[in-house]
């Protein structure tokens, strides 16, 4: 888009002594920068943002400085112009001059242009491999096919090429500001038309701008092409932007900011004058505000302006695009289209930035708190929201931004509304103020997910999409990968998977452990790992872990948008955690938030614990899903393709899931306590009687405390028979000093009687013994009663047992003396 350089006749000289003593009055009539950011202190810079980046270093010479966007040729207000504006030098010397107004002369002067950001691009467009171009038509066909209805032609109209970034084959397109010397943008699209997967730090994404970037057009054709063209289209998305350049009229071209629908209209836009402009935007919230912006800004520039009406209802978030509308057959020739009115214009260019103060013929006076809060809140579509007392914001690519200071909240308006001016006088609100009031009336959430639940939780904000519903053979061929120990076994592993994604009540979800029976090496660990994975990460805990600390911890930023808890490699014979056991069947988990103080967060994670041979107390076997591995097949790769696979097919994971969980429910023969799960997940399964069968078994088999109920009970009756007693028939009292000896006895214990009371009681209570309960003797003292299962009713107690044990020892001490060598 190249742009006419203004023939006039004042040196640069002049420019800048007529300019002396006006920069900060210039910068920010000129170049749009609020002035109380050249003030000489830190600030997030208006361009690239951050929190302390940016600075006016000498406000005289109207230099500013950027650390990250903006240190190099930044000496001057020309250059800054420059800079703020995405022009060349030439342009921003006319833009100063005709502001102080003298004509710049056309003398050769004034040739440089900053180059802010797109050094640093560069640098990462140089780390691109190249693809053999003996394959690049193939590649391009690829994700045309994957794209329809884009076409290999179309992609090269505008420019687009194969790049290798990270190991990947992509395609690559560049974006230009007006100057178009230089990229300043680079767009990447996987060639097989797959998201990028979410990474540590960026969730999946459908495209992805190299780092460096900034918002810059991408356009089809050349200058020449853009400039000879009566009619430009503006779309939202690149997939959008290369369907069109597929199917463009005779004299049209099309556009796109690199940068999504927020930051339409942001760009300068000079070279649309005098041509027709056909606006369109995806039907949802967002891209209908980037219509308004986007018109807005074309009518500025002197565009005759028709918005594109796609017919199709207006979404919250995720609406149809233009791409869906040329699916179905119809060409862009054919699409309705409405002229916008002046008075539109004028309807929509109020959205003026939120302020503080309203301006009055003799200056201005402060706005109320409650105004100043709506404006934002009517500026911004309703943003930003709040989780547990934190403002956040979605950039609709799905980027969750915290916005927990003044700076950072201000900064983000103004990246929103434009330039923010705000009155710093006693008696206007100060932006801290309003950043509490703002976090204090944000519609809020219970929780911010990074993966969809099925069905989505009411009062949850989802920042991702919702995948279509599959047919089921992606998550089957991901289940290929994994070596249960019996098909049922296959079942409860889908079971597990899903119940990361149901989305019913808190504290209903059963812990999910994974064992094997023939020792380590079966893939537990690694199958814990995959379905963290699917549902971005797990946060790890360790057994007999502090509890506090593990809710600190559930409660950090990092841990929100995550829902799987891990317990991986138990080592102990007989595993107990109360704490835990509590945890997994809370409503809400509260506890200490660092640098905030109490915090909470709903309960819906899903524990997943690892062990070799489960042997557990009574409370943790009943809160757990025991799924048994068999020996897998090794090989070498398994686990980085298992990784791949889920990486590469996670939307399609999804959608399976999401349609196993639209299944409808089985009716099921009998329903535990986990039996909320049982009916909406685990009734899904091929055959949920038997699996749930196989893990009331299972539960049984792994009970400690049953078994040592029966070890206990055992040797008992073993001791009573040896006192003379009949274990079947007799009412026996022991007291509680013989009831513990004999219990350490039994279990290898060294209990005191308290802990041996409370540990037998217990086994009563939980029906693990059957014939001992608590009694009181004939003289008041504490004890147990042995009922054997044929004692009659109305026969007589023993209470000789002490008598009966002593006469035994007895016995065995004159024994013993008889048998001595002496």
């Amino acid at each position: 888009m190249n742009i006419t350089e203004t023939q006039n006749n004042a040196s640069v000289a002049e420019i800048k002594s007529a300019a002396k003593g006006r920069w900060p009055e210039i910068l920010s009539a000129v170049g749009g920068i609020d002035r109380e950011l050249l003030d000489g202190k830190h600030h997030p810079c208006p361009k690239c943002g951050g929190t302390d980046r940016f600075r006016a270093i000498d406000i005289d010479a109207g230099a500013l400085f950027c650390n990250q966007c903006f240190d190099t040729e930044n000496g001057d207000g020309l250059s800054a112009i420059g800079w703020l504006r995405d022009c060349d030098f030439p342009t921003a010397v006319s833009s100063v001059a005709d502001y102080v107004g003298i004509k710049p002369s056309s003398n050769g002067q004034g040739k440089r242009k900053p180059r802010g950001k797109i050094s640093k691009l560069a640098e990462n467009i140089a780390k691109l491999g190249a693809v053999y171009p003996t394959i690049h038509d193939a590649l391009l066909s690829m994700y045309a096919e994957a794209k329809p209805p884009i076409t290999p032609k179309g992609i090269k109209k505008c420019g687009g090429v194969p790049v290798i970034w990270c190991g990947q084959r992509c395609i690559r397109l560049d974006g230009y500001t007006q100057a178009r010397k230089k990229p300043a943008a680079v767009v990447l699209a996987r060639v097989d038309g797959r998201p990028f997967p979410a990474t540590e730090h960026l969730l999946e994404r459908k495209t992805h701008s190299l780092g460096g970037s900034i918002n810059s057009w991408l356009t089809s054709g050349t200058p020449e092409e853009i400039k000879q063209a009566r009619t430009a289209l503006d779309v939202e998305g690149t997939t959008d932007f290369l369907g069109a350049a597929s199917n463009l009229p005779p004299g049209w071209v099309v556009v796109t900011n690199t940068c999504g629908a927020k930051a339409r209209g942001k760009l300068p836009c000079e070279w649309v004058g005098g041509k027709q402009v056909v606006v369109v935007g995806d039907t949802d919230e967002p891209g209908q505000e980037g219509i308004e912006q986007s018109a807005v800004a074309y009518h500025k520039a002197g565009a005759t302006v028709s918005i594109g009406r796609l017919p199709f209802s207006i979404e919250e978030t995720h609406g149809k695009d233009l791409r869906d509308w040329l699916n179905e057959g119809h060409k862009l020739e054919d699409l309705p289209t409405e002229i916008v009115t002046s008075e539109q214009i004028t309807e929509w260019s109020k959205a003026t930035p939120p302020t503080n103060a309203l301006s009055t013929g003799a200056g201005s006076v402060p706005i109320q708190m409650t105004e100043v809060v709506k404006m934002i809140f009517d500026r911004t579509g309703n943003w930003p929201r709040q989780v547990d007392g934190r403002l956040f914001f979605d950039d609709n690519d799905h980027n969750i931004r915290w916005l927990d200071t003044a700076s950072s909240f201000f900064g983000w308006l103004a990246g929103r509304c434009g330039i923010v001016h705000w009155q710093r006088e006693a008696g206007y609100v100060t932006k801290e103020e309003t950043l509490h009031e703002v976090r204090r009336r944000a519609v809020a959430y219970k929780s911010i997910e990074i993966t969809p639940h099925e069905p989505l939780i009411v009062d949850h904000h989802y920042a991702c999409k919702i995948p279509e519903c599959g047919d089921g053979k992606v998550l089957n061929d991901l289940f290929d990968f994994f070596c249960p120990a019996t098909d049922l076994d296959r079942q409860l592993i889908k079971a597990a998977f899903a119940t990361g994604l149901w989305g019913g009540p808190s504290g209903m979800r059963p812990a999910v452990m994974f064992t094997a029976s023939t020792g380590r090496g079966k893939g537990k660990t690694a199958l814990a790992e995959r379905i963290a994975q699917l549902y971005g990460g797990s946060i790890d805990v360790s057994a007999k872990e502090d509890i506090a600390a593990v809710k600190t911890r559930l409660l950090s930023p990092d841990a929100l948008s995550k829902r799987i808890v891990t317990l991986d490699n138990v080592k102990t014979t007989r595993f107990s955690w109360a704490d835990l056991e509590s945890l997994i069947t809370a409503d809400t988990i509260s506890g200490k938030r660092l640098y905030v103080g109490d915090g909470s967060r709903p309960n819906y994670l899903t524990v997943l614990v690892t062990l070799n041979g489960a042997s557990l107390s009574t409370d943790m076997t009943q809160r757990v899903v025991e799924v048994q591995l068999a020996d897998p097949l090794y090989d070498g790769g398994w686990d980085e393709s298992v990784r791949q696979f889920i990486e590469s097919n996670r939307s399609a994971i999804l959608g399976d899931l999401i349609a196993f969980l639209r299944q409808p429910e089985k009716k099921m023969r009998r329903y535990s306590r986990w039996g909320t799960w049982e009916k909406h997940v685990l009734s899904r399964v091929d055959d949920p009687d038997s699996c749930l069968d196989l893990i009331l078994q299972r539960r049984s088999q792994a009970d400690a405390e049953e078994e040592e109920g029966h070890i206990v009970e055992d040797y008992f009756a073993g001791r009573l028979t040896s006192l003379g007693y009949d274990p079947n028939c007799d009412d026996i009292f022991i007291p509680n000093r013989i009831a513990s000896q004999w219990y350490n006895d039994a279990t290898g214990n060294r209990s005191k009687v308290t802990a041996v009371t409370r540990a037998l009681k217990q086994f009563y209570n939980e029906a693990k013994i059957s014939r001992l309960l608590q009694a009181r003797g004939h003289d008041g003292s504490r004890g147990f009663r042995w009922v054997g299962d044929h004692a009659d009713a109305g026969s007589l107690i023993s209470y000789d047992i002490c008598h009966r044990i002593a006469k035994q020892h007895a016995e065995h001490s004159t024994q013993e003396e008889g048998n001595s060598p002496w």
